[in-house]
């Protein structure tokens, strides 16, 4: 993944169909890879409209989360799925994370 395939895609992923997806492999600072889906959910579970999913590379570890909008789904990506409150996430916003790529 890079910086235009994410803007590219937030930008884009509002139009989607249903069920439409985009398969991607995103390596984190820690140097962690991962093959991940992002997904456009369908309406049964809104609030949330989009969803990742996808597997650490060779290892068994597995994510999937829902997320209510683009952004803050790639923002947790970009955090290394952080969801410990005790530590502190690297970007605290989309931006700052897009001018590290």
């Amino acid at each position: 993944m890079n910086k235009e395939f994410a803007l590219n895609t937030i930008k884009e992923c509002d139009s989607w169909k249903e069920g439409q997806s985009v398969t991607f492999r995103y390596k984190n600072f820690h140097g962690i890879e991962w093959e991940l889906i992002f997904r456009k959910e369908e309406k049964e579970y809104l609030p949330f409209k989009y969803s990742v999913s996808g597997r650490r590379v060779g290892m068994h570890e597995t994510i999937s989360r829902r997320y209510v909008d683009a952004e803050r789904a790639f923002l947790h990506v970009f955090n290394c799925f952080n969801e410990n409150a005790t530590i502190k996430n690297r970007y605290d916003s989309l931006e700052k994370a897009l001018e590290e790529m």
